[in-house]
């Protein structure tokens, strides 16, 4: 057959009679499915064109994948796709692909969720390692079909170059696919290009898109958790990534992303260093990362976690605990002529701190709900930070509040000031081993204020 994908009514069949009217269909096939088969060897095969993903074993054990070439870039065009399969060796493969060049699956949404058992079935113990990466949305992907959870992924000495490879480390899901992610390795590589995002996670996925109307709608949470990232290089002083981001985490708020350690990893050119929403218990350790304007200053992030806690509005002669998710009424009679204290307690071993250059700015949007306001105005206010003990350190901020009466106090999760919903969220508390800038970001917030 001669298929123009883009149009289905355009099939056209080899050598069909004229009197035969061909068979149109919209199934694509995968190329090799095994389905519930034990010990698998796919070894030194050329895939070209396929008209959906390439090699999808489902429900299998004791798979070894090595030596795969494979070219194919129509639409979906999956490398490799284990779904609810474990004890997987993925090496020497080079991928070139019009979708995700190797895309971790566990079964979609209801479907996935009562398949085997109630609960789905899962995918992990995989590994990645020695192969190379051209064009494809993700290069190693952990979803979006993945309501029965994946863990146990360890990718390793790979390679990556195209700038058409959107996310090098990619994760993706939502309220309707569900899943738990968890125990992500990512190690001992290299970038040359990427589009998007070294490491890009999303439990939003097609969140605002066209093509889906999901939302967070679904019945099943999503969850993300422990993914480490060490030893990576991307780009050159003379040569950079030209990503537009080097690390990009989206979560919805009622299901954060947890526990995320990068550690030992160098960015040369991106547009932008770190964007968060709703990410707790983020920890960078030797993290250095350039932006494309200036390929050759790097900022370095040597972060230790930095913890936040006892937070109190002190207003009126009156204190009032500011607790994650919790919102502070102050009384009608409130008097906002006179400044509020914040005040609190950071724990941390970061050595920045140990040396006294910390710091800890309280960001306080001064907008308004008027009509043609359209972004927050962001002030920031410099706390008074003191040595209590080693690791363990007092702040005290005032804030003037009398030329904006009407706010509102309470922890959100958010990492960002620039996330701030305008009129909304006020205090964003954000401690920092060096004064805060939003290029540079130097910190691990597990609470904030608004």
């Amino acid at each position: 057959m001669a298929i123009n994908w883009d149009n289905i009514e355009e099939i056209t069949y080899i050598d069909t009679p004229k009197d035969v009217t061909p068979l149109r269909s919209l199934l694509r096939p995968c190329t090799f499915e095994p389905y519930a088969c034990e010990n698998i060897l796919i070894e030194d095969i050329r895939i070209i064109n396929s008209p959906m993903w390439e090699v999808h074993p489902l429900r299998c054990r004791n798979i070894l994948i090595r030596g795969l070439e494979i070219d194919s870039h129509g639409h979906n065009n999956d490398g490799v796709n284990p779904e609810s399969t474990h004890y997987v060796i993925i090496e020497n493969c080079s991928f070139s692909t019009g979708d995700d060049c190797i895309a971790i699956k566990s079964g979609k949404n209801r479907d996935g969720y009562n398949r085997g058992k109630v609960g789905g079935e899962s995918c992990g113990n995989i590994i990645i390692r020695n192969c190379t990466f051209a064009d494809g949305h993700g290069g190693v992907t952990c979803g979006s079909e993945c309501t029965g959870g994946i863990s146990n992924v360890f990718a390793h000495d790979n390679h990556f170059d195209s700038l058409n490879l959107q996310q090098v480390l990619r994760f993706k899901t939502n309220s309707y696919r569900g899943g738990l992610i968890e125990n992500i390795y990512f190690k001992d590589s290299t970038v040359a290009k990427c589009s998007n995002a070294l490491m890009y996670g999303e439990t939003q996925y097609t969140l605002g898109s066209a093509q889906d109307k999901e939302g967070d709608l679904g019945p099943y949470t999503p969850q993300l958790k422990g993914v480490f990232m060490s030893n990576i290089t991307a780009g050159k002083p003379d040569d950079p990534v030209k990503a537009k981001n080097a690390i990009l985490w989206k979560a919805y708020e009622r299901a954060p992303m947890t526990n995320i350690k990068v550690k030992d990893v160098t960015v040369y050119g991106v547009q932008n260093a770190i964007i968060l929403s709703n990410v707790k218990n983020f920890e960078l350790h030797n993290v250095k990362i350039s932006l494309e304007s200036d390929t050759a200053k790097l900022e370095t992030y040597n972060t230790e976690v930095i913890n936040i806690s006892d937070v109190k509005l002190s207003a009126n002669g009156k204190d009032y605990n500011l607790a994650e998710g919790e919102r502070v009424n102050m009384p009608d009679d409130f008097d906002k002529s006179q400044p509020v204290t914040i005040t609190g307690i950071i724990e941390t071993k970061d050595a920045i701190f140990a040396e006294g250059k910390g710091s800890l700015n309280a960001f306080l949007d001064r907008g308004t709900l008027e009509e043609g306001n359209k972004a927050p105005i962001i002030t920031p206010f410099a706390a008074e930070v003191k040595k209590v003990e080693d690791g363990k350190y007092s702040f005290s901020v005032k804030i003037s509040l009398a030329d904006k009466p009407d706010y509102q106090y309470a922890y959100r999760p958010d990492t960002e000031s620039e996330n701030m919903n305008r009129g909304n969220h006020i205090l964003s508390l954000v401690a920092t081993g060096q004064p805060y800038d939003q290029n540079t970001w130097n910190y691990n917030v597990k609470c904030k204020a608004d």
